[in-house]
């Protein structure tokens, strides 16, 4: 559609009349037009590579073989590292 209007306006016709043969609203012809650059989202709470790696890490420790999952997330928060939620390393474990 906005290749038409393009063509409709080089052609001689106001952007607002090639618009209404259409029955598309000015507005949104120069939004489709011209788009803006759409930007790249991260999560804030996202775990890093390092994060996984490290929880992986200290639940092959012998140590924590016969040991509940919550052993390992205490041992991540008192050592540093790494820093998430019961369920996260639930998760991590588990795939």
């Amino acid at each position: 559609m906005v290749e038409f209007i393009k063509i409709a306006i080089s052609n001689g016709l106001t952007q607002k009349a090639a618009c209404e043969v259409i029955g598309l609203k000015p507005r949104k012809y120069r939004r489709w037009a011209n788009p803006k650059p759409h930007k790249i989202k991260t999560a804030w709470n996202k775990i890093l590579p390092q994060e996984k790696d490290a929880v992986i890490q200290a639940a092959w420790e012998e140590r924590f073989w016969n040991k509940p999952v919550s052993h390992i997330y205490v041992y991540g928060h008192e050592s540093g590292k790494f820093m998430m939620s019961l369920s996260s390393v639930y998760r991590i474990l588990k795939n």
